[in-house]
């Protein structure tokens, strides 16, 4: 099992946003989470990538505890719905930064094909990021979260601002990614995107996990979304 989530909790303040939440991914697979605005998938997403602690429960990668063994955060990569860079940089010093601060020092050449595969080429690489418009901040966004080579990627709404043409190259390079050997978790509201892209879905409401679906290549936007909403009803919502 690569990813495996036991009876997680987590609190604000005296107010529950997760409770007895049970999640699990295997490697080679692409889990979609759906839930509406507000039921705390990002909270989940924060703790998952160790950036936020629960009050209880486990999280582990391929057995490991995520909590207990530091370590083991240099096999997730991020790549949350805004990301963050220093403005005066360029692309290329601010992926040898993020790199640094997982402990990887990647060859310039590496860098380069990865720039290259986001689709920031040469001259807008080498352009202080505080000039890039949203879709070019957020294609520097998937590179950074893939830029240590991680086992397991968690994305929060990682098409937003994207044109269609960019889309399409990031769910082959999504899948390019998990044909060897990974896995990936990730939350979107659009279901032609998720139905292109997932193996199965899971839908968080009532503070966990309610339901799940294993994707069929015949099933259609309408049937996903049938599918949702008796979901999320089952879990509390009207």
């Amino acid at each position: 099992m690569l990813l495996e989530v036991k009876e997680l909790y987590k609190k604000f303040g005296s107010k529950a946003v997760i409770e007895n939440l049970n999640l699990h991914l295997h490697s080679n697979e692409i889990v979609a989470l759906m839930g509406q605005n507000g039921v705390g998938k990002t909270t989940l997403l924060n703790i998952l990538t160790g950036l936020i602690y629960p009050d209880s429960g486990d999280v582990t990668i391929e057995g490991k505890n995520l909590f207990n063994q530091v370590e083991i955060r240099k096999q997730i990569g991020y790549i949350p719905v805004d990301g963050f860079f220093y403005d005066h940089l360029n692309a290329y010093e601010n992926l040898e930064m993020v790199a640094c601060l997982y402990g990887v020092k990647p060859k310039k050449t590496d860098i380069e094909q990865l720039l290259e595969q986001v689709g920031l080429y040469p001259e807008d690489a080498k352009r202080p990021t505080g000039t890039y418009s949203s879709g070019m901040k957020q294609k520097l966004n998937f590179a950074s979260g893939m830029i240590h080579q991680p086992k397991l990627l968690v994305l929060d709404e990682p098409f937003n601002a994207l044109d269609p043409q960019t889309t399409s190259i990031f769910k082959n390079l999504l899948k390019d990614f998990v044909n060897k050997g990974k896995g990936i978790l990730f939350t979107s509201h659009l279901p032609e995107t998720i139905l292109q892209l997932a193996d199965r879905v899971v839908v968080m409401s009532n503070k966990k996990i309610e339901s799940e679906l294993t994707l069929e290549k015949s099933l259609r936007v309408e049937q996903l979304l049938n599918w949702f909403n008796s979901a999320i009803n089952i879990g509390g919502y009207q």
